[in-house]
């Protein structure tokens, strides 16, 4: 019998909306694009944050989001 060797893995910081836009990994692993899970969240996302929405023109959504 083989013993596997444990990993451990450590959860960096994602945000899908500065990776999308291509900004360096250095940017898009330093903060998640809420501060905490779900749609309850506060956007944190400097990029979100600065993006003026389409339809409305006010800042930090998007019109899908």
């Amino acid at each position: 019998m083989k013993k596997s060797a444990v990993s451990t893995t450590i959860n960096k910081p994602f945000c899908k909306v500065c990776y999308d836009t291509g900004k360096s990994e250095e940017i898009y692993t330093s903060h998640y694009v809420r501060d905490e899970p779900g749609i309850f969240g506060t956007v944190v996302c400097p990029t979100l944050l600065n993006t003026e929405c389409r339809y409305c023109r006010k800042k930090g959504h998007t019109i899908s989001k």
